[in-house]
């Protein structure tokens, strides 16, 4: 029987159409020409097709950002099984679906998938039906302090105005900047203490930068006002960030469905002469059940965690060739074994993040 496997990617906070670059239809033509194979080892034909969630604004609730996407992913599927004529989509889909989210992306498709798995009538059965879930550079567990000390300390030492630095410190916090924005600016690492940066550090980062900018004459009141909205505009959908507790909640729970997989690519920049290990995006999980699904991403041209995370998908990763190997390794593993799968079940937070 016929099979389509949608891959759905969902962009984060600030991102657009353009955030992918090819990476979406280099992977469904991967994915295409290899041979797919069922569990019981019969050919069986699958069609992979590549979507791009529509660009969505990231000012609100962040609940009302995952119910959207359900919504949309929904319609996509009945679409599909309508065009192949499934009798029963439901008990036996022909749509399967992977979601690919990058950064704040990620956690939008582990909320859907999680609210999926709770309103099935069956272990296993939502609806739609999906096999998988790629976060890529998603801070599933928040975002590596050290990025918090070097970016924000080197706005401060520029002397950035107050809107800048707001805004700048408010995007780094929901884990994805605007591309283009982002390749624009020149940020370099600066000697900072340890991670002590947190989430407080925005008011306390913006309230300095303002008074900085205000000595060199930059501060306007049309700039105050205009980070003052995208500030107040935003910060909701990024709130998320704040709450450990929640992190871990979400990535204990989408982990934990039977039968759906889980894997998370994480950029890396790796040591210097100046540096003992890694420099990361994200923050890595200290599990070994997890950590074996957190899968490296080197870029040795990224020239900090930032740059790394947004050229993700662009020519200038030097691992990007790599990614795309192991991205279609592992979603023609998971639609091979399309069904029931046997993963460990785990209930417990302590084998993740401790």
């Amino acid at each position: 029987m016929a099979k389509v496997v949608l891959l759905i990617f969902i962009h984060g906070f600030k991102g657009g159409k353009d955030t992918f670059g090819h990476f979406p239809e280099e992977l469904a033509q991967k994915l295409n020409a290899q041979e797919s194979t069922g569990p019981d080892d019969t050919t069986t034909a699958v069609e992979y097709r590549a979507l791009i969630y529509p660009a969505y604004d990231t000012r609100g609730n962040f609940a009302l950002a995952v119910a959207k996407l359900r919504e949309w992913v929904l319609e996509k599927v009945i679409d599909a099984e309508s065009e192949l004529g499934t009798r029963n989509p439901m008990l036996t889909p022909s749509t399967h679906v992977v979601l690919l989210g990058h950064s704040m992306g990620g956690l939008v498709a582990s909320d859907a998938t999680i609210q999926l798995n709770s309103e099935a009538p069956l272990p296993g059965q939502l609806f739609p039906r999906v096999v998988g879930v790629i976060c890529l550079d998603s801070p599933m567990l928040g975002i590596a302090p050290s990025l918090w000390t070097n970016q924000a300390t080197d706005l401060l030492n520029k002397g950035s105005s107050w809107y800048n630095t707001a805004t700048t410190l408010t995007a780094l916090s929901s884990g994805l900047l605007a591309s283009k924005t982002a390749e624009k600016r020149q940020i370099k690492d600066s000697p900072a203490s340890a991670s002590s940066w947190g989430w407080k550090s925005i008011a306390a980062a913006s309230a300095a930068g303002a008074l900085v900018a205000a000595g060199a004459g930059y501060a306007s009141k049309e700039h105050l006002a205009r980070g003052f909205t995208w500030i107040t505009d935003h910060l909701e959908f990024i709130s998320i960030l704040r709450d450990e507790a929640g992190l871990s909640q979400r990535t204990v729970a989408v982990n934990s469905i039977d039968s759906v997989h889980f894997a998370c690519f994480y950029t890396a920049i790796p040591p210097t002469s100046g540096t003992a290990s890694d420099r990361t995006f994200v923050v890595l999980p200290k599990g070994q059940l997890l950590k074996s699904r957190y899968i490296r991403q080197e870029n040795r041209e990224a020239r900090d965690e930032v740059a790394a995370h947004t050229t993700m998908f662009r020519d200038v990763n030097s691992g990007y060739t790599t990614m795309l190997e192991q991205a279609t390794s592992l979603i023609a593993e998971w639609q091979a074994a399309s069904g029931p799968f046997s993963k460990q079940y785990v209930d417990s937070e302590e084998n993740f993040v401790t």
